[in-house]
């Protein structure tokens, strides 16, 4: 049991340890920038870290009052490795109007960055203290085509109220793209000494053509509950407000932006990930991976880069995938492609620069996303450039000068004489038992043996990985000192390398297909076999690999 238990204790310490030597980096946003006095708003510290030290908000209550705080954590295991952040989120409530500095928030030795918010005096009496209230904000009243508008609705309802209703967006006028944006948010405030319960939405709007877009008025119910009876009884007045029209004036896409895909957003940046083996040899994967990330910009409208790639590097694109958030900030999108790359010879391979322009709604500019160029070393497999060996022949060749008469009658006398003895011998022996010739070496007794098992099994199930894996364990049984298929490609025929190509797409390329692993077996047998009896002992169509010859053909 003790044994057990450090097992259990000793690791998850060492796992506390390296979380807690990270250092944490302290991020900090608040969801409203200006808002009234009588109004609270959420202001949320996060850490990268989950072994940050607990932060101390005592410095906010100057300015503010803490209305309420939580504290949440998030784990992942990415690749075998435990990652994890911590948020705190704060309701805080001004105590006084104008520009007001939200300090900065200590977590033991790090700190938080100093933001600004502004507070405004309360709005006037009259219409706006009734028990059922509502207020629309709009982001950009002059809005990009496609660009997001964030449209904000706060309803306030009277604390004794109940059947609350609000209406659905519409649009007119124009194509739009409309959705919620994040989980409704709730808190409280005070208006003309009346206590309100403040629901707060959001939607994102992102227009599909330029021109006049109308925002029809939202509507609001709610039954106001009767004080003077028991709050049990549900009895009350039905309330109803509208909020005003709204006119969005959408803007065309400028006529300087140079993009063949259009790209109105808050922020975009591009990401770039090369996992190649060291080092590189032709035949051998090397897996890149790209991310496009946005700010204000749906998982739909995020393009694919249009790589124009070297000659000699061919290319196994998966099917790409999108990831999308949003929250009360917006929406946030990520567009991910992964690529297998393989080098079909020797030589240095650019992956040409990447440069994606997009146009930032917030400074209202041009701007250009880019990733530098990269540079693959692919080295040939150790031997290909050795001259190829000849090949065997039927007869050998053989270079004579020509010789006096004499000579070539003594010579003819020796064979004579040899010829006799080799009979005389013949006799002497020929009641003895056959010497059975050494058998030559083959895979049979080769260090490769459990390969070819592997090999031979995963043709039979047409499994490319597995039979790829095997195959590589082969060439480098039999080539040793060689880079794996490299070497194999070096040596095979046009065939046989054409079929190597159709694994490589079996396992690359998108969108996934069967492989029927008979050809390239067959195609291996017959080059590497070159006897009639390797064509033997046929399972499953499949011709046994355990017969190649040990010694390499070239």
């Amino acid at each position: 049991m003790v044994g057990i238990m450090a097992r259990i204790v000793v690791p998850a310490c060492l796992l506390a340890l390296a979380w807690g030597s990270a250092e944490a980096v302290v991020d900090v946003r608040v969801n409203r920038t200006e808002l009234s006095v009588d109004e609270s708003f959420t202001v949320i510290y996060e850490t990268d870290s989950n072994r940050a030290a607990d932060p101390d908000f005592s410095v906010l209550e100057g300015a503010f009052e803490i209305l309420s705080s939580r504290r949440r954590s998030n784990y992942s295991l990415v690749n075998g490795r435990m990652t994890g952040s911590t948020a705190w989120e704060l309701e805080l409530i001004a105590r006084e109007t104008g520009t007001i500095e939200l300090p900065p928030v200590r977590f033991g030795n790090e700190s938080s960055q100093a933001l600004t918010i502004t507070v405004n005096a309360k709005k006037p009496d009259g219409d706006s203290d009734g028990p059922l209230l509502l207020e629309l904000e709009v982001s950009d009243l002059n809005p990009y085509v496609q660009g997001e508008v964030i449209c904000t609705l706060r309803m306030y309802f009277d604390i004794a109220s109940g059947e609350r209703r609000l209406s659905e967006p519409e649009m007119q006028g124009l194509d739009a793209v409309i959705k919620r944006l994040g989980d409704d948010r709730s808190y409280f405030a005070t208006r003309s000494q009346r206590r309100y319960e403040v629901i707060e939405r959001r939607y994102g709007i992102y227009p599909q053509a330029s021109g006049t877009l109308d925002l029809a008025p939202f509507s609001l119910q709610a039954r106001i509950l009767d004080k003077q009876r028991s709050f049990l009884s549900r009895t009350g007045t039905m309330h109803r407000v509208q909020s005003a029209p709204v006119e969005i004036e959408v803007r065309p896409i400028p006529p300087e932006f140079p993009g063949a895909v259009w790209l109105p957003a808050r922020e975009l940046d591009l990401e770039q990930r090369l996992d190649a083996p060291t080092p590189l040899h032709a035949g051998e994967p090397v897996g890149l991976n790209l991310e496009i990330r946005a700010a204000g910009l749906n998982a739909s409208q995020l393009p694919d880069p249009e790589i124009t790639w070297p000659a000699g590097l061919r290319v196994y694109p998966e099917s790409p995938t999108s990831e999308e958030q949003s929250d009360i900030t917006g929406t946030r999108a990520v567009r991910r492609l992964s690529l297998a790359l393989i080098a079909s010879e020797a030589g240095t391979y650019e992956i040409p620069p990447l440069r994606i322009p997009w146009w930032n709604t917030a400074t209202d500019r041009l701007e250009y996303a880019e990733l530098p160029a990269r540079t693959l070393a692919v080295l040939a497999s150790p031997g290909a450039a050795a001259s190829p060996a000849q090949a065997p022949t039927d007869t050998a060749t053989v270079a004579v000068e020509t010789a006096p008469a004499s000579l070539w009658r003594n010579v003819s006398i020796a064979l004579g004489l040899g010829w006799l003895a080799t009979l005389l011998l013949w006799r002497r022996n020929s009641g003895a038992e056959p010497r059975v010739a050494q058998a030559r070496p083959t895979a049979e007794q080769s260090p490769g043996k459990p390969s070819l098992h592997q090999f031979e099994r995963a043709c039979n199930a047409d499994d490319p990985a597995r039979a790829r894996a095997a195959l590589v364990e082969w060439c480098r049984a039999r080539w040793p000192g060689q880079a794996g298929l490299g070497a194999l490609r070096d040596k095979a025929h046009e065939p046989l390398r054409q079929e190597l190509d159709v694994l490589d797409q079996a396992l690359y390329a998108t969108p996934e297909h069967d492989w029927d692993g008979a050809r390239l077996y067959q195609l291996l047998v017959q080059q590497f076999s070159g006897s009639a009896s390797d064509r033997t002992g046929r399972r499953n169509g499949l011709v046994s690999l355990h017969r190649l010859p040990d010694t390499p053909h070239g």
